[in-house]
């Protein structure tokens, strides 16, 4: 957890995407999805469609966020616009 702390102060997204997806998990950490979701948000900045795959999840689901919002669509389409096939997969549904 240090080294991707150490990463995250360097504007690493990858590192934000991981430490999301830790709270998610509860690996190394106390699960905790409103955590998890600050960490993807900030990968979201950066483009990552992974991190915006899992917000839209998170928000689909309400777990750690406000459901209804209307934003699990807009996280799965910016997920697909960069390149994740999952978000893509579903968008075709």
């Amino acid at each position: 957890m240090d080294l991707l702390n150490s990463s995250a102060q360097k504007d690493f997204e990858l590192a934000y995407l991981n430490i999301g997806n830790l709270y998610s998990t509860g690996e190394c950490v106390n699960r905790d999805m409103h955590e998890a979701v600050i960490w993807w948000e900030k990968a979201s900045i950066k483009n990552n469609g992974q991190a915006e795959f899992n917000l839209a999840g998170a928000y689909m689901r309400g777990d750690g966020v406000f459901p209804g919002s209307g934003m699990a669509d807009i996280y799965l389409k910016k997920s697909c616009s960069h390149g994740y096939a999952g978000a893509c997969d579903l968008l075709k549904k």
